[in-house]
């Protein structure tokens, strides 16, 4: 293995079937601690005839799904003031395909001139558009037209000035009378890991929960990563390392999930790391942006 990739939610299974069609040599190891929902070898019917795990495919329940206890890691903010002193439920799905698994689906593009306004060079719209047709070819999103409620935005979106779009709002700001969302002929979900290629033979899927990187030094004392330590489905754990000197690993494990892994694994604040007895690795302001 030269990349292991921790993390198969949507971006994990998008870079990794991304670098498969572009390096069609590169050996890649798929890391992912969730179950599969939405394979048909994953869902055999029952002696009645249903589906186990139906309630992922179809997509008019995506309410049921969005903080599904099988497929969410249960997630919650700390205690609100200003709501009561409520938890909130932050939903990051436990899955193979990530929140694709369990999210209404919808597909956008955002608009062009955003892209421009916001990005660095080589993420502007011109450098990104061929690869929102990679995408497409392969999620070919369905257009869904709004309901009422959809209606009444969209003559509120006009009379402040926006103009209505049939179709694509990528070449300009407005507001469009439908939505496209990520179903396949049938009306079932169609979940990044499958509709990308994620799945493809040549990619070996893990799985197991990442519990740390693995470092080396260089002869000048610069830490890189050299592997992973996985904790197995049978609560065993194994040191796996990447094969050639060029190789990465590399992280994809959501906005929460990502910098607590980095911290476990010694990239942190110092004063924070020196607290829980992490050895340190490099001194980092590793999550603290989260809020």
């Amino acid at each position: 293995i030269d990349k292991f990739i921790v993390g198969a939610g949507s971006s994990g299974c998008a870079l990794t079937a991304r670098l498969i069609n572009l390096c069609p040599d590169a050996k890649i190891a798929l890391i992912e601690s969730g179950d599969e929902y939405l394979s048909p070898l994953s869902r055999p019917p029952t002696e009645q005839g249903s589906l186990p795990n139906d309630e992922f495919s179809t997509s008019e329940r995506f309410p049921e799904t969005w903080n599904h206890p099988k497929a969410n890691r249960g997630y919650r903010t700390v205690p609100q003031k200003a709501l009561n002193n409520r938890q909130i439920a932050i939903t990051r799905a436990d899955a193979i395909g990530g929140c694709s698994v369990v999210n209404a689906l919808i597909w956008t593009r955002g608009f062009r001139e955003d892209w421009d306004e916001c990005m660095p060079d080589g993420f502007k719209g011109k450098d990104i558009e061929s690869e929102f047709e990679w995408l497409e070819e392969r999620i070919k999103p369905v257009r869904y037209e709004t309901n009422f409620l959809g209606e009444k935005a969209i003559q509120a979106a006009e009379s402040l000035g926006y103009k209505k779009t049939k179709y694509s709002l990528w070449e300009s700001p407005g507001t469009s009378n439908g939505t496209r969302i990520a179903i396949d002929g049938d009306g079932r979900r169609q979940d990044v890991y499958r509709a990308l290629g994620a799945n493809d033979s040549r990619i070996t899927l893990l799985k197991g929960s990442a519990e740390k990187i693995i470092f080396d030094y260089s002869s000048e004392g610069t830490p890189y990563a050299s592997g992973v330590l996985l904790k197995m489905g049978n609560g065993s754990s194994k040191e796996l390392f990447i094969q050639d000197k060029g190789g990465e690993v590399i992280l994809s494990c959501g906005a929460i999930d990502s910098p607590k892994l980095l911290q476990l694994s010694g990239v942190g604040p110092k004063h924070l790391l020196e607290d829980l007895d992490i050895p340190l690795v490099l001194d980092s302001p590793v999550g603290e942006g989260l809020k």
